[in-house]
């Protein structure tokens, strides 16, 4: 039974994660975000939805190679994971681009100030000047 448990935990982590980052897919992604918006609960205190893409990513895999590409990746992620509340959801939605929600009620000043603080937070991939997102 432990073996077809393992097997089970593994194909529902093959199906709902990113195998890169192991954040949430797409899919499992919007399936979340709907339900937490489809509880009436939780539609009077909302969210803030936020798209990122690293920039010049395209350049970085030509230049540095994908193995470099795959670990700004990894990173990007663990920092995206890290900077949200354990409650909330984050997700790489396919090659440099992730999504964030973040529940409940925010102004536009507060989501601006986490977006800058996310955009803070991220290095430069070769700790030059120019950051990655």
């Amino acid at each position: 039974i432990s073996d077809e448990m393992r097997i089970k935990n593994n194909l529902v982590k093959l199906a709902e994660y990113d195998s890169l980052t192991g954040l949430l897919n797409k899919q499992s992604f919007v399936s979340n975000v709907k339900k937490y918006l489809a509880n009436t609960a939780n539609s009077t205190y909302g969210g803030s939805f936020y798209i990122i893409d690293i920039d010049n990513f395209k350049t970085i895999n030509d230049t540095k190679g994908h193995p470099f590409g795959d670990e700004i990746i990894r990173k990007v992620g663990y920092l995206l994971k890290d900077s949200a509340p354990a409650t909330n959801y984050v997700a790489r939605i396919g090659g440099d681009e992730f999504c964030m929600f973040i529940k409940g009620k925010s102004t536009e000043e507060d989501s601006q100030i986490f977006a800058d603080s996310l955009i803070e937070k991220v290095p430069s991939a070769d700790s030059g000047t120019e950051k990655l997102l």
